[in-house]
């Protein structure tokens, strides 16, 4: 049997297939979706007459989603990027393990072939007793079975390698499709941003867009307080040690002494402030943190975050409770990272800072509760 002979050997032995089924993408869907509800209500808010300040609303909350989309692609990609390394390096291990099976194969069946026949007589000429021959036939068949197992140990190898390089190709697919994805949301992030950009420059110096805004943010507040009453009344006494909130004592001793919640300067202070446009005074339940766009936000103290949402005049909204009626309030956020329930501390990162809804550029909206008393916050930071 010639060496051509047994290439086609083995090019007849049946080759599986196995395709993965692409794993979930759950986050990412689910911000498409958001996208899609969105673009839905704007196209069906068109035919009704709409002031800057909405369409600005409407713009912020886009622009946030698909800021989160870009980050759940970016994720996707680098998801892809890796499955794509270990897939490789499974293909080359298991190439490497065919070719050694392949050569085994090969040099089994040139023996065979040029001395299998000759060797197997003269063999049986030398056979004295009938104990000899069983001998023989039994370590003939353990040969026959060594041989099948290797033809069939190639066969598995072969289909192995089908089937990573399908799984590679489909991956390597997958990922130019998140690519050219991540580029066409980029762009359209672009378009949103120049859009505010030129929405923001028209009420500046509006004065119906600013009563327009100080009323959302007023609405904004009793929503909060609403929120933390609610909070209040669905807490249940727990067990010593078992608030994951704590008592708020931690909360009490950092009055004076508490981190910034993000690096920046105060442009908006606490309590009665005069608007030089309207030439009238409104309240702000907070302090509002100039930043630098998308800087990290953690919370000052360890805590529990009860409340994630939207909202006109807020724009992106965390509220978290530190225990013993303590709750914090972070406003204007770029991208939340945090759901409803999870625990938080100093180290935690909640969102980035956004310029949703502010005048000022890249700012956070940071308030102090205790019950439903607001609180001024440059007292408690350091």
């Amino acid at each position: 049997m010639s060496r051509l002979s047994i290439s086609v050997i083995i090019s007849f032995i049946c080759i599986l297939t196995i395709t993965p089924s692409a794993p979930g993408q759950t986050a990412l869907e689910k911000t498409r979706r958001e996208i899609e509800r969105l673009e839905k209500e704007i196209k069906n808010k068109q035919n009704r007459e709409r002031t800057v300040v909405d369409q600005i609303e409407d713009v912020n909350r886009e622009i946030g989603l698909r800021k989160k989309l870009l980050k759940n692609l970016d994720a996707e990609r680098k998801r892809k990027e890796r499955d794509i390394r270990n897939t490789t390096i499974q293909l080359q291990q298991t190439r490497k393990e065919e070719a050694a099976l392949k050569n085994l194969v090969g040099r089994r069946m040139v023996t065979m072939y040029k001395h299998g026949r000759k060797s197997d007589w003269e063999m049986l000429l030398t056979l004295t007793s009938v104990n000899q021959m069983l001998v023989w036939m039994k370590y003939q068949k353990l040969i026959i079975e060594n041989d099948k197992r290797n033809l069939r140990l190639l066969n598995e190898k072969q289909a192995e390698i089908e089937a990573q390089t399908t799984r590679l190709q489909k991956d390597l697919n997958l990922k130019e499709q998140v690519i050219i994805a991540t580029r066409d949301e980029a762009n359209k992030l672009e378009n949103r941003r120049s859009s505010r950009q030129s929405l923001l420059n028209k009420i500046r110096n509006d004065a119906s867009a600013l009563r327009q805004q100080l009323e959302d943010r007023r609405k904004a507040y009793s929503q909060i307080a609403q929120r933390i009453q609610r909070e209040r009344s669905q807490s249940r006494p727990e067990a010593p040690g078992q608030n994951i909130a704590g008592d708020g004592k931690q909360f009490l001793r950092l009055k004076g002494k508490m981190n910034w919640p993000v690096t920046g300067k105060i442009v908006n202070n606490y309590g009665r402030q005069r608007n030089p446009v309207l030439k009238t005074e409104t309240e702000n339940l907070g302090i509002d943190i100039k930043s630098l766009p998308n800087a990290a936000i953690s919370p000052p103290c360890p805590g529990v975050v009860k409340w994630v949402t939207w909202q006109r005049g807020m724009g992106n909204l965390v509220l978290v409770d530190h225990g013993g009626d303590y709750y914090t309030v972070y406003g204007y956020l770029d991208m939340v990272l945090v759901d409803t329930g999870t625990e938080v501390d100093t180290e935690s990162i909640i969102g980035h800072v956004g310029d949703q809804g502010s005048l000022y550029g890249p700012t956070l909206h940071f308030e102090v509760w205790n019950g439903t008393r607001h609180q001024n916050p440059s007292t408690w930071l350091r």
